[in-house]
């Protein structure tokens, strides 16, 4: 009987299978691992997380492209690779007979081609795939995403005839791809592809213009108009296609506003509004004779905001710098019960009237920035996170200085009471838990956290070991335990102290920064300085030693 005639029952297909899948894998590395590859991962990185946003223009749009086409097909043909050879080794018995071929598994990277080609040029021309795209990278990065939809783009598809080139022949070749670089590129290419330019582009309100019973907050970062909204007063403002606005408000757009611009209260004439792009909307009673400030931009609580619009202690956050010049003003209705609006930049419009409060509202995605936070923005406490952490050291000096009296009045001298085995449970933690980093492929990140790591556990296991010989040496180990416990409270409470002021500076409690740390630090001393009297008394009344 020939061999084809027999199914094999000795399990060669799977590994012929998983042979294929693993040569498809080594030639995806080595191809990402080549200079020409890394050079269009680095470019795609430098492009989006610089280039585009020092100099936004077309050309800067179509680099990325160009580049993340070039490597993106070896990316998914990994991951084809990966995918296929698990699945082989544990191909059902019942399938031991369908025989897969290496060269047949090579074909594997048309499909890579294949696939990428398609979904561009999917995502640039339809709108359909380009919101499903949106919105699927939206829910897996949990970031705003913006993928342009411009047919344009699709001439960035030249880059994979050079890739599809490169692949053949590193495909003919026979060595290894050098691992420890493809494995760097393999990261490097999945980071780029995740993580390019998850942040839309500003869209700073440039114009108010009112047309059609409705006023109109126009960006033009690009002509004519690159973002809309709408509303019937400015309180409230529904985003709209740029295409919908209507003519004579894309007319005006077309032109930048001229500064400074002072617009009059129809039937009430002597009140006039004036912006002139600064952080301020001025007004005059007498008909422009006189100009007073009747809003300026935050200073006291600036600090916050600047932390809370960056996205402070966030991975990836879409941040902007506050801009609060104004841009354009317009008023609606006349008399006594008109609205002014005043557009400013990427905090969204102002609105209100001479003599009342003043409102800032978003616009799109011009949002106007909280002068204050909540109770959730403290959990966790990402915008405090440095002040956190000196709240943490501040508790654990308290910590070690209530010990140390504590430890002068209960422990007897001549009796050590110590023990070698915290410190040796101590080093096998610190082993154990960088062991679990390379298990894990985290080991980049040892040389971060192995001094933080080893200092926490040396300071914990000093503190272990001096309670330790206290208690079994005091002459009064219940009295001894009683001091372990206080030297704990003081030493969370001095961190209290010192972490709360921060806390109500977020919620906009304690107003200035400056305030805020001669609060924290006033507060951090009188707890030490009530523990550290508490100590005294301790000590006043404790067997002399």
């Amino acid at each position: 009987m020939s061999s084809d005639a027999a199914a094999p029952t000795n399990g060669c297909a799977p590994r012929t299978a998983t042979m294929g899948f693993d040569r498809l894998v080594r030639t995806a590395l080595t191809a990402l691992a080549h200079p020409v590859t890394l050079g269009s991962i680095a470019l795609l990185l430098i492009n989006d997380h610089f280039l585009k946003g020092q100099y936004p223009s077309a050309l800067t749009g179509k680099i990325s492209d160009f580049a993340g086409l070039f490597f993106f097909p070896f990316l998914l043909a990994a991951l084809f690779g990966v995918a296929g050879s698990a699945a082989a080794r544990f191909l059902p018995e019942g399938l031991a007979g369908i025989r897969i071929l290496p060269h047949k598994v090579a074909r594997a990277i048309y499909l890579s081609f294949a696939i990428t080609a398609m979904t561009f040029a999917a995502v640039k021309v339809v709108p359909a795939a380009n919101s499903a795209a949106t919105a699927a990278l939206e829910a897996l990065l949990r970031l705003p995403v913006r993928i342009v939809l411009d047919p344009t783009d699709l001439v960035a598809l030249a880059a994979l005839w050079p890739a599809w080139k490169l692949w053949g022949v590193l495909a003919r070749q026979s060595e290894e791809p050098p691992t420890r670089r493809s494995l760097l590129a393999l990261g490097l290419a999945s980071l780029a592809a995740l993580a390019t330019a998850p942040c839309p582009p500003e869209q700073s309100v440039s114009h108010l213009v009112f047309a059609q019973d409705r006023v109109y907050a126009l960006a033009t970062e690009w002509q004519p108009v690159s973002n809309a909204s709408v509303s019937a007063d400015g309180g409230y403002w529904d985003s709209i296609d740029p295409e919908t606005v209507p003519t004579d408000a894309l007319d005006a757009a077309s032109t930048g506003v001229v500064l400074p611009k002072v617009v009059c209260v129809p039937r009430l004439d002597r009140i006039c509004y004036r912006v002139a792009g600064q952080e301020q909307l001025e007004a005059s009673t007498d008909g422009g004779a006189t100009w007073e400030a009747v809003w300026s931009a935050p200073t006291t609580r600036r600090p916050y905001m600047q932390r809370a619009a960056s996205g402070h202690g966030q991975l990836l956050a879409c941040g902007k710098t506050l801009d609060f010049r104004a841009n354009d003003v317009l008023v609606l209705g006349e008399g006594p019960d008109h609205t002014a609006l005043a557009a400013l930049g990427n905090e969204g419009v102002l609105r209100g009237r001479q003599g009342e409060p003043w409102k800032r509202v978003s616009v799109g995605s011009a949002e106007a920035t909280p002068d204050r936070g909540q109770v959730r923005d403290l959990l966790p406490p990402l915008l405090i996170v440095e002040e956190t952490l000196a709240a943490v050291l501040a508790a654990a000096a308290g910590l070690w200085l209530f010990s140390e009296l504590s430890w002068k009045v209960h422990r007897r001298p001549g009796v050590s009471g110590r023990s070698s085995v915290p410190w040796k449970v101590g080093v096998a933690a610190v082993v154990g838990l960088l062991a679990v980093m390379v298990v894990v492929g985290a080991e980049e990140l040892i040389a971060y956290v192995v001094v933080p790591l080893a200092v926490t556990s040396a300071f914990v296991v000093y503190l272990w070991t001096g309670w330790l010989a206290t208690i079994r040496s005091a002459a009064d180990s219940g009295k001894a335990l009683g001091a372990l416990g206080m030297s704990f409270l003081g030493g969370l409470m001095v961190g209290l102290a010192a972490w709360t002021p921060f806390a109500l500076w977020v919620l906009g409690i304690i107003p200035g920064y400056q305030a805020t740390v001669l609060v924290a630090l006033a507060a951090s001393a009188g707890v030490l300085v009530l523990f550290w009297r508490r100590w005294i008394r301790l000590q006043s009344v404790a067997p002399s030693s």
